[in-house]
């Protein structure tokens, strides 16, 4: 009975409805002729006042007393189905493709009503037409993106403005490098340098070839960066498709969500349009629309199109999109227009992006300007043209001469901009000369009181870009350390070579007064590949460790998790092949109680009613090996010239790992094969936000000796934090060890506000909403846990770092036990 209660709150929980004794359900699906999913359907009894709407999967469900009913599915611009249900013992799964209405369904008769939905419907109704005729082609791409940031005063330009140092005039940024560099170290709150400064321009120029449905291959030739261009929109076509002829708009870079387009028959219902003007052009009428979403809507945009008569196609737009779905951006808008590139073939020609930013302590304002030329259409590409790699460009790309630009610019520089890249090139020739860069670094290397107490002191030379740093001098010393107060030190040395390969090595070592003992840790990284990430790693330590070190906060701060280690490690990770990737760890170790040890009277040990101790366990040697594969197929990503930017895919990633311990090897006590495989994925559910899961079990399928520090360990949930959910269960009231085989899953869904925004006044609090639950099996101990939680969210700027904090709701209930209800707290990162 307990069981069912569980099941019950987490489907609520969901926001789904049960059935119960009386009623049962029919749901389904509701599909185009290409499967597609629909959203807005109406589903209805017929003669019954009852019925429902699909949601952006086109999934419904309707809730029904046992008895013969028949269901009417419609859409405009679909033709409408019908279909007999009969409910007896048990739900019924129904669903329904809605064949294409006809064009000649959409006729304009007459002016005396606002015809604007009719032109739109025509529009839709051939929009398949439109797509299909321009399948294959290829174009050149010309990017031109810019961007000002304002940064408000920080307290070093405060300091400096009181110290009133001189400025450079003017004139000074036409003189020779020489006077520049002299300048430059004389004067860094010259006017004209904070101007650039807060200035970010970037040219790229690339071949495009598109193939149907998605398939991209982008090259790009030319690359031109000038200024901070991190934070730019759209340098390459793999950040988004602005194709509004599709149901569905994905814009990666730009949103967690998709945008439902207006010119779709589901848009028909979430949208509203108002024609603003009807002109000539060349024998052609051309309506200009107004289109404005729906005040309960969420992922959807407002602005304005042009279709011109008798072709009845988009021939320019501008779109707006809403400030709570675009995490980065304040404002951020489209203007596109598009050109007959051939007989009946009608494609983007520019477009037009402009955003603004505003954070904590910044304000920016960009804008994008993208040309796309050299159309060639119905381009027959080689069998294997299109792969993976959808972007790609050559180390040589990044080294194209003014000569190169000056052919290819479709549009002239304006004149800031010229001057700009004047001045930019003119100070990045006098700050690379030797001279500049020795002085730089001889006054990052100076040593100064505030680093030795507070930020850490560094070392760098440009030159062999090595760097080494020193934590700062309170971190040396640490009196809260089992077995007494130590004194430390420590420091990170890193180099990278020219080809981009690595080399760090970061030692430590501890002395102990109580104990009069020495600690030490050392480690060592190699990357000898960038692009697959192959790297090679060791470690040396003997360290105070814990016996599992992703443990509750509370646990970890007890003695009782805590132990000798005296090990050595090696391994090696590599990217095998695309998605592919391959680890391998061998370690040996020997592991002492530290029960014997002096320990200082803190308050610490009062914890567990003065019997927080060491654990008491006599010492062993453990030698074993760890091997972990995992695999994402058709994985995309990006080529650059000397790393790989990888955008994902659309099948989840699987592994399956092994950790072997292994007996008799310089003393091993350990035997035993701990084997875990497992999926997880992240996906857009359409405009009702993302989804993301992830299911793992895990087995010992040998376990003849078994070390307390070779057990499978789940975490117990935090007090008061809300932890990641995909690897934690929030409710969980204990850490428990897993000595056979266990078995978890679990299921996040950010819904971005299409719950919450859908009442008027909440959309302008840019709130979001979450939901999600886990599951947890454990055989030998018969324990069946399952939690769930839903949240608000609220998204913030600070440093040009989008974050979310949120409240959450967490339940949980286990055969054994059960926690109603918790109120949890926690912080993600937005990742662009």
């Amino acid at each position: 009975m307990r069981w069912k209660i569980s099941f019950l709150f987490i489907v609520i929980m969901f926001a789904c409805f049960a059935s119960n004794a009386q009623t049962l359900e029919i749901s389904g699906k509701v599909v185009d002729a290409k499967l597609q999913p629909l959203s807005y359907a109406t589903v209805r009894i017929k003669n019954v006042v009852i019925g429902t709407s699909t949601d952006a999967k086109g999934n419904y469900n309707i809730s029904l007393s046992p008895g013969r009913y028949e269901l009417v599915v419609s859409l405009v611009g679909y033709k409408t189905q019908e279909a007999i249900v009969i409910l007896d013992k048990k739900n019924v799964t129904q669903n329904f493709i809605l064949p294409y209405g006809s064009i000649k369904e959409v006729v304009i008769k007459s002016n005396k009503k606002d015809i604007s939905e009719d032109i739109i419907k025509k529009v839709i109704a051939q929009k398949d037409i439109i797509n299909k005729a321009s399948e294959n082609f290829t174009c050149k791409m010309y990017i031109k993106a810019s961007q000002i940031t304002n940064v408000k005063k920080s307290g070093l330009e405060i300091f400096l403005e009181k110290n009133k140092t001189p400025k450079i005039n003017k004139d000074t940024v036409k003189l020779s490098d020489s006077t520049i560099l002299a300048k430059a170290k004389k004067d860094s709150t010259s006017a004209k340098f904070k101007e650039i400064s807060k200035m970010a321009l970037a040219e790229v120029v690339a071949q495009l070839d598109i193939a149907f449905p998605n398939k991209i291959k982008e090259t790009r030739t030319g690359i031109k960066k000038n200024g901070n261009t991190q934070s730019l929109f759209f340098l390459s076509k793999t950040e988004g498709d602005f194709n509004f002829y599709n149901n569905l708009v994905n814009l990666p870079a730009l949103s967690e969500q998709a945008f439902l387009s207006p010119i779709s028959y589901s848009g028909l219902m979430a949208y509203k349009y108002k024609m603003l003007s009807i002109t000539e052009e060349n024998g052609r009428r051309q309506f200009r629309i107004k289109i404005t979403a729906n005040k309960s809507g969420n992922a959807l945009v407002n602005g304005e199109v042009i279709i011109e008569d008798s072709s009845f196609v988009i021939k320019s737009l501008f779109f707006e999109f809403p400030k709570h779905l675009t995490p980065e951006y304040s404002y951020f808008s489209i203007t596109q227009q598009n050109s007959e590139v051939d007989k009946n073939i009608w494609l983007p020609t520019t477009q037009i992006f402009n955003y603004t930013g505003n954070g904590k302590l910044t304000k920016l304002a960009g804008v994008t300007n993208v040309f796309y030329s050299n159309y060639i259409t119905d381009t027959i590409f080689p069998r294997k043209h299109f792969g993976e790699e959808l972007s790609s460009a050559t180390k040589k790309a990044y080294e194209q001469d003014s000569a190169f630009w000056s052919q290819v610019r479709p549009i002239p520089l304006t004149e800031k901009e010229l001057e700009y890249i004047h001045i930019k090139d003119s100070v990045y020739q006098a700050t690379h000369s030797a001279k500049y860069l020795d002085s730089i670094d001889k006054k990052t290397n100076k040593i100064r009181l505030i680093n030795i107490l507070w930020l850490g002191q560094e070392n760098y030379k440009r030159s062999k870009e090595r760097r080494i740093f020193f934590p700062p001098l309170p971190s040396y010393y640490q009196p809260l350390v089992i077995g007494g107060t130590r004194i430390a030190f420590n420091m990170n040395y890193y180099k990278r070579y020219p080809n981009y390969k690595s080399f760090s090595v970061s030692p430590r070592i501890s002395y102990g007064l109580l104990n009069k003992d020495v600690n030490f840790n050392l480690n060592t990284n190699f990357t000898y590949n960038p692009f697959s990430q192959g790297q090679i790693f060791f470690r040396a330590q003997r360290e105070f460790d814990f016996i599992f070190n992703n443990d509750a906060i509370i646990n970890l701060i007890s003695r009782t998790s805590i132990y000798l280690n005296k090990a050595a490690i090696i391994g090696h990770s590599k990217e095998i092949r695309n998605g592919l990737y391959l680890f391998n760890e061998m370690e040996f170790a020997q592991r002492s109680s530290l029960v014997n040890f002096k320990r200082q009277n803190i308050a610490l040990d009062s914890l567990n009613g003065g019997r927080n101790i060491p654990r008491d366990f006599e010492t062993y040697r453990e030698f074993y090996n760890i091997i972990r594969l995992t695999y994402t197929p058709k994985q995309l990503y990006i080529r650059e010239p000397r790393q790989k930017v990888v955008l994902g895919s659309k099948y989840p990633t699987f592994f399956v790992s092994a950790r072997f311990g292994i007996p008799n090897i310089m003393g091993s006590a350990s035997n035993f094969l701990f084997m875990q495989a497992g999926a997880n994925q992240t996906f857009k559910a359409g405009t009702t936000g993302t989804g993301e899961y992830s299911v793992k079990v895990g087995k010992y399928l040998n376990k003849k000796q078994l070390q307390i520090n070779d057990y499978k360990w789940i975490r117990r949930g935090e007090f008061l934090f809300f932890l990641n959910p995909q690897q934690n269960f929030q409710g969980l009231d204990s850490t428990i060890a897993v000595f056979n085989s266990f078995a978890e899953a679990h299921y996040v869904h950010n819904f971005n506000g299409s719950i919450v925004n859908k009442i008027p006044f909440m959309k302008k609090l840019k709130l979001s909403e979450t939901a999600g639950g886990g599951l947890l099996f454990v055989p030998e101990r018969n324990l069946q846990y399952i939690e769930g939680f839903v949240g608000i969210e609220k998204s913030f700027v600070l440093f040009n770092q989008p974050f979310r904090i949120g409240t959450y709701a967490v339940s949980s209930f286990a055969n054994k036990y059960s926690n109603p209800l918790q109120w949890k707290i926690g912080l993600r990162i937005y990742d662009k």
